[in-house]
């Protein structure tokens, strides 16, 4: 009994080293492509950059004036509008 627990455990570790060493051989080989990654993601993230500049240059978003006019006070004027709504209802709980 105790040579068939010994092969066991034996075959248990190999199947535990052999999966360490795929999974190590995966890291190593995805190790390799990360410079072409890191450098694909950067060139994505300016291109929405440039999505993201358009789009608030087209909104006039981009206009320090026009955000201080009318985007600044949005919040404050959102605010107020839903203490309005709800002071206008009263609640019977």
């Amino acid at each position: 009994m105790e040579v068939a627990g010994l092969a066991f455990g034996a075959i248990g570790l190999a199947g535990q080293l052999l999966m360490a060493s795929q999974a190590g051989y995966d890291i190593l080989s995805n190790a390799g492509n990360v410079g072409s990654d890191v450098d694909k993601f950067a060139w994505r993230l300016q291109l929405e950059k440039v999505h993201l500049d358009r789009w608030a240059n087209e909104t006039k978003l981009g206009d320090p004036e026009y955000r201080q006019m009318h985007v600044d006070n949005l919040g404050e004027e959102t605010l107020n509008h839903i203490v309005g709504r709800f002071s206008v209802h009263v609640f019977l709980w």
